[in-house]
């Protein structure tokens, strides 16, 4: 999202700025709340899977987010459900015109699986992400940290956009992961570029992608609106 912001100088004459909005990330208004409810009954398990989260906005920069999360999970032939509490701290603010967001998640096991070998307490992860628009460039940076109870010790990923104009968007993405066990880590990469182009009421999304095993991928998307 973009708008142009006028700017009205003492001297009569009149500036334009065009101003970018990134994405929002759940952030609330001060003083208002936001809901994020999600409930699918699985046919498998025969049980509810559910992902409840309330937002609250501290500040017209800050959000405090809570939420519940109760999954089915297969474990010795049968199914038993998850339970798992998150917490998360959501700021976003501008410089220099350029809007960014900062988030930081927690999230850890609220019950233990019978027979575990490793406790629950070590069910938990912590995430922190930034995403920001400066100038003609998006960008996305995610870094997960795992308990021990998970395989992989640390989780990196990076999107890169660079919009060379109104129809070519040019991308790129990283993930960089870190197994507990072996200690290695391993990476993957892909580039590529976005063609979009709307007509009225109808928008149309070409995506090609290149990863790091050279394999191609092509996605087409239309988007109407009425």
């Amino acid at each position: 999202r973009k708008f142009i912001l006028k700017i009205y100088l003492p001297d009569g004459k009149i500036e334009e700025k065009e101003i970018k909005i990134n994405e929002d990330f759940n952030q609330q208004n001060k003083g208002e709340f936001g809901y994020d409810i999600y409930i699918r009954e699985v046919d498998e398990s025969h049980k509810v899977d559910r992902d409840l989260n309330i937002y609250y906005g501290w500040s017209e920069n800050l959000t405090l987010g809570l939420g519940y999360v109760q999954l089915s999970e297969r474990f010795n032939d049968r199914y038993i459900y998850s339970q798992e509490l998150k917490s998360e701290l959501i700021y976003s603010d501008t410089a220099f015109s350029n809007p960014y967001t900062l988030t930081y998640k927690v999230q850890k096991a609220l019950n233990r699986h019978k027979n575990e070998e490793v406790d629950y307490e070590d069910r938990y992860s912590q995430q922190f992400m930034f995403d920001a628009d400066i100038k003609k460039w998006s960008i996305n940076y995610e870094q997960v940290e795992n308990g021990r109870y998970y395989d992989l010790k640390r989780e990196q990923y990076l999107d890169l956009e660079y919009e060379l104009n109104d129809v070519i968007t040019l991308t790129y993405e990283r993930e960089d992961l870190l197994n507990r066990k072996t200690k290695k880590s391993q990476n993957d990469y892909s580039y590529g570029v976005e063609l979009n182009n709307s007509w009225k009421s109808l928008l149309v999304t070409y995506n090609l992608d290149h990863n790091k095993n050279g394999d191609l991928e092509h996605g087409l998307d239309f988007y109407y609106t009425g």
